[in-house]
């Protein structure tokens, strides 16, 4: 039986969720990790600097461990929507100078972008030496090169590139001399040449994948040379 004595202005007014909560969580989980380490990180400190209770946290992530997941998932998320909102228009493509530009354009956007966030990078790599982490970093690798295969297929048949590489075999060399350049700024002090070093990769890459003068090296006269350094 309801109580006659309680008005509905007495009642109590549920609590309204912050919809900030879990965004100052996020930045508050990057500052800490990025400061003590990922090991010496401790869920008191990341809501105390997101001026949110510990009970706060736990109503957005499960564990310290959730909360790593979710600060590496936003970064690589935040990269995919810049390359998409970068990538070149692809399907009229007739000829590399058509590309260049826009490749060029594209990478510089991802290494400032990686310059900018190197605490991130950091925490990444921090992250690929822990167990519960290790599969973070390729699963995202893995995604970059599936994304980038079909791509590189489009160009051939485009007679953009060279149509005698295997899309996938180049597609693993992209994103590996991709990601190694990353690593690499999380070691400098002061920031690199970016236009640079996107002239360095597409020189190197771009006139390798062009049509044009070739060394004929099969793969006969590869398992050929081969046997002879053995006997010699």
């Amino acid at each position: 039986m309801n109580d006659p004595q309680v008005t509905y202005e007495e009642l109590p007014m549920p609590r309204v969720a912050d919809p900030l909560a879990r965004s100052r969580l996020l930045r508050a989980a990057r500052e800490v990790f990025a400061k003590v380490g990922l090991s010496e990180a401790r869920v008191e400190e990341i809501a105390r600097r997101a001026g949110l209770s510990k009970g706060a946290f736990y109503l957005h992530f499960k564990s310290k461990d959730a909360a790593v997941v979710a600060v590496v998932d936003h970064f690589f998320a935040e990269v995919i929507r810049l390359t998409e909102r970068c990538s070149p228009d692809l399907e009229a493509a007739q000829h590399v100078d058509e590309v260049r530009p826009s490749l060029a354009a594209q990478d510089c956007a991802l290494f400032e972008f990686a310059w900018d966030n190197r605490d991130l990078l950091e925490i990444l790599e921090s992250a690929s030496g822990l167990p519960q982490f290790a599969h973070l970093k390729p699963l995202y690798i893995e995604g970059n090169v599936q994304r980038i295969i079909p791509q590189i297929a489009l160009l051939q048949r485009h007679g953009v590139y060279r149509d005698d590489l295997d899309p996938e075999v180049v597609a693993r060399c992209l994103v590996g001399a991709y990601e190694n350049l990353a690593r690499q700024m999380i070691r400098m002090k002061s920031r690199p040449n970016i236009s640079r070093w996107v002239d360095s990769v597409l020189t190197l890459f771009l006139d390798g994948l062009c049509p044009g003068p070739r060394t004929n090296l099969t793969r006969e006269s590869v398992t050929i040379g081969s046997q002879e350094g053995k006997t010699s």
